[in-house]
């Protein structure tokens, strides 16, 4: 006691023993049912947008219901989709219709000094250009100026099979 008296203590015992909690919550359980009601209705959109795009495109691109069956057949569906969800959806459908892409031309040096001028029309020319250069780069070619070698005399068009020439004149 004495100690006590002339030495008081300036410092608190440290515990370690572990800190008893009851280990749930009732916010933990509104957060799980939020968060997978939340992910539904998500889903649930994503899908909607996804069938009225489908629907646009393939009804002829009109994104009047009245002209566009498959499109007034998918929107009946819809019944528990907001209507500003819906009409997003259709004015994103009726944008991406009405965009074409944009001329692009590319001066290329081809395998074996081969001057060629690549016209695209794209709606992403960064995309375009990173194709353009994969190709040249397994068949050892470039981009580079040869506009100057060339008259315009015909075309030639690639698809998905392979080429396919086309003379203009």
């Amino acid at each position: 006691m004495l100690s006590s008296i002339c030495f008081p203590r300036t410092s608190r015992l440290f515990s370690t023993s572990a800190v008893a909690l009851a280990g749930h919550n009732k916010w933990s359980k509104i957060r799980d049912k939020k968060g997978a009601n939340d992910a539904s209705k998500s889903a649930a959109v994503s899908r909607a947008r996804n069938a009225i795009l489908i629907a646009v495109r393939t009804g002829g691109g009109s994104t009047d219901p009245e002209k566009n069956v498959a499109l007034a057949v998918t929107l009946r569906r819809l019944k528990d989709i907001p209507k500003d969800n819906i009409d997003r959806a259709l004015a994103f459908a009726s944008k991406s219709k009405e965009k074409t892409g944009e001329p692009i031309t590319y001066e290329v040096l081809a395998f074996g000094s081969v001057g060629v001028i690549v016209e695209c029309v794209s709606n992403n020319p960064t995309r375009t250009i990173q194709t353009i250069r994969e190709a040249l780069n397994a068949n050892s070619g470039h981009l580079t100026p040869v506009k100057f070698m060339f008259e315009r005399k015909g075309c030639s068009r690639k698809r998905s099979g392979g080429f396919r020439r086309v003379y203009l004149g």
